[in-house]
């Protein structure tokens, strides 16, 4: 199904700056168009979305795979019905850090979830909603790392480096697949240059729709 929005969604490991790219793409097409922007997360870009993220980032509990991936599609299924599928029906451009694509590469190809269950389990909370256009900000975690270090609150950012080697050939293997419109940027860049390749595909699909 189709909307009179645009969703873009912006990928990648921990500690590429996701978060930071969002709110600049987010600021951008305000400031240069008359489109307006919804910004969100997931999980996290709803109440009960932050509900999720607490649990799922706490070191209080150590949850397998499949708890992690059942987490992920309920938080998703009620983004996209309060959040994402609202504001594309009006005409807004969403600007996400992180969708589908994280769940397939954290739970499935580095915590070994069935794929083709998580996929099929994905388009029905999702209702197969695709990004229009899907950012993936690439590093290798051991150089992602050493320029940040690690939160130790966050479970899953506290994982081994083995585990975040998976993530990233997760994504890494989904990007080449993923068949729409689509851009890979190098995280290790200088911030400016990052926002300007980011950019340039965002204002290419602005200028198409």
């Amino acid at each position: 199904m189709s909307y009179p929005g645009k969703f873009i969604v912006v990928e990648g490991c921990e500690g590429t700056g996701k978060s930071t790219l969002c709110m600049a793409i987010a600021d951008l097409i305000s400031q240069t168009s008359s489109l307006e922007v919804t910004l969100t997360l997931e999980p996290g870009g709803t109440d009960f979305g932050q509900e999720v993220r607490r649990l799922l980032k706490s070191t209080e509990y150590d949850l397998s795979a499949k708890s992690e991936l059942l987490l992920f599609l309920a938080d998703r299924a009620h983004h996209c019905e309060d959040v994402i599928v609202p504001a594309l029906t009006l005409g807004r451009y969403v600007v996400s850090d992180r969708y589908k694509y994280s769940t397939y590469a954290y739970q499935c190809y580095a915590g070994e979830a069935p794929l083709d269950l998580a996929v099929a389990m994905t388009d029905y909370a999702t209702c197969g909603l695709e990004p229009d256009l899907l950012i993936l900000l690439d590093g290798p975690p051991e150089e992602l790392f050493q320029s940040r270090g690690r939160d130790t609150s966050d479970r899953i950012e506290m994982k081994s480096l083995d585990y975040h080697r998976r993530v990233r050939d997760g994504f890494l293997d989904l990007f080449g697949k993923h068949d729409s419109k689509k851009i890979m940027v190098d995280a290790l860049l200088p911030i400016e240059e990052v926002r300007a390749q980011a950019w340039r595909a965002v204002a290419c699909l602005i200028h198409e729709s």
